[in-house]
């Protein structure tokens, strides 16, 4: 195998991994959303669990006003 076509192969199997990691982290992600979302309802939700809801807050639907208005984004601008 030459050079270039090792090359080509290389660079195929970082882009498929790291796709499948950025996948892999959505889905954490998701699911830490809703667990967050269930100590909310629930009324046990922490303090650290709240700063951690503010970090995720760029991945919260722009739909849910439930998770937003938790993690401290306002649903209309004033």
């Amino acid at each position: 195998m030459d050079e270039a076509t090792r090359y080509a192969h290389l660079t195929l199997a970082t882009t498929n991994w790291n796709d499948a990691v950025k996948f892999e982290v959505a889905d954490m992600q998701g699911e830490r959303l809703e667990y967050l979302r269930q100590e909310l309802r629930a009324e046990r939700i922490s303090i650290g669990e709240l700063i951690e809801l503010q970090s995720l807050a760029k991945y919260i639907d722009k739909d849910d006003v439930e998770l937003l208005e938790a993690s401290g984004i306002k649903e209309f601008k004033d």
